[in-house]
């Protein structure tokens, strides 16, 4: 089976500076049976696309033109399956001009539709050229079903995975050093770490806190503004911007505390697994898929404070056995759950039903 993977517009597909819908990607496919019939569809300028067949297009000119090269360069080559991630309208207007080929909707972000009658109506319109659709946790495929039953029989939730190996470091062989990597953004408790931090490390002082942070210059001002009150720390506080992957890996072989603090309901966590990957023990909201990221190997602190991460975060730093236990048992349930070769296997055989299967009931949800 020949498979076209269709990134959004803006998307590179770069190993050295990877988004996490590319990492997602990367990680399962890597593993999938068809790796060598994949080709993956991304703009132009990355500067290493790794092992993998990429066709780069010309992204200049907005989504609607970048959209029209994809379409034509698939009509002169069409694949046996599309599988078109994440922007909906973008996925719609590719799958109606290459039909009758299947096409898999792939979505990393839960649904934000309402309940009711006439929105049922108007996503049987708007996945009607969908044969399936792929959430990146349960708790998203199921809340999608939830509120469309009559699409449930075609959702799937595939897990993000990880590959351990490029992350892992031993638990117990730690700095006392904090870790955040993820967006600077209110949504990702960006404000309620930086309260727990400037309150935490002066009681702490062999302590230190790595922020590494990403898409900075999207919320700059605000930022800055919560970042203010760590300058009397000096340089325990270090803050680094839109880091390439392997700082992000180094620092969190360093780490011996992760804080995931998301006051949204995040679809999935690929931050938290990767601290889990690598050795860390982690502080988490568990809001949205971060539960089932983690299950029971970290510290959950809901509702998100300052305070209450402090609390959540001083709870290991003054338990230095319980912090090696936890994060031990978080590094072998990634290794056991997030497995990628069991995720590959999960959507490779989503991919395959796609060609040939009629609909069935129920709603197909791996754990």
């Amino acid at each position: 089976m020949r498979i076209a993977i269709v990134l959004p517009w803006s998307f590179r597909f770069d190993r050295t500076r990877p988004r996490s819908i590319e990492t997602v990607i990367r990680t399962l496919n890597a593993h999938s049976r068809f790796r060598d019939r994949i080709t993956v569809i991304a703009d132009s300028g990355a500067e290493d696309h790794g092992d993998m067949a990429v066709w780069t297009v010309d992204g200049s000119g907005g989504r609607w033109r970048r959209t029209r090269r994809v379409i034509d360069h698939l009509r002169a080559d069409p694949p046996d399956l599309l599988e078109l991630h994440q922007h909906i309208p973008t996925a719609r207007r590719i799958a109606g001009a290459l039909h009758p080929v299947p096409a898999i909707l792939y979505r990393h972000n839960p649904t934000r539709s309402k309940f009711g009658p006439l929105e049922g109506l108007r996503q049987s319109w708007i996945q009607k050229p969908f044969r399936a659709r792929i959430f990146v946790s349960a708790v998203n495929a199921t809340d999608h079903a939830r509120r469309f039953p009559h699409l449930a029989p075609d959702t799937y939730a595939v897990p993000n995975p990880i590959d351990p190996e490029p992350w892992w470091h031993r638990a117990d062989d730690k700095e006392p050093l904090i870790a955040f990597t993820g967006a600077a953004s209110p949504e990702k408790g960006f404000a309620e770490l930086c309260a727990a931090l400037a309150d935490l490390l002066p009681r702490h002082p062999t302590w230190r806190a790595d922020i590494l942070a990403l898409r900075w210059r999207k919320h700059a001002v605000w930022s800055e503004a919560r970042i203010r009150p760590l300058a009397g720390l000096g340089d325990r506080v270090r803050i680094r911007r839109d880091q390439p992957v392997s700082v992000v890996q180094e620092t969190l072989k360093q780490a011996a505390i992760a804080v995931v603090p998301s006051v949204y309901e995040e679809p999935f966590g690929l931050a938290a697994v990767e601290a889990h990957a690598a050795g860390a023990a982690v502080v988490s909201s568990g809001r949205g898929g971060l539960r089932e990221a983690s299950g029971d190997c970290a510290v959950y602190v809901d509702p998100v404070t300052g305070p209450g991460l402090a609390e959540g975060i001083e709870r290991l730093i003054r338990d230095p056995a319980g912090r090696a236990e936890l994060a031990s048992r978080g590094q072998d349930y990634v290794v056991r759950v997030h497995s990628p070769a069991v995720r590959a296997d999960q959507l490779d055989a989503i991919r395959t039903s796609a060609l040939t299967r009629a609909p069935t009931d129920g709603l197909r949800g791996a754990s």
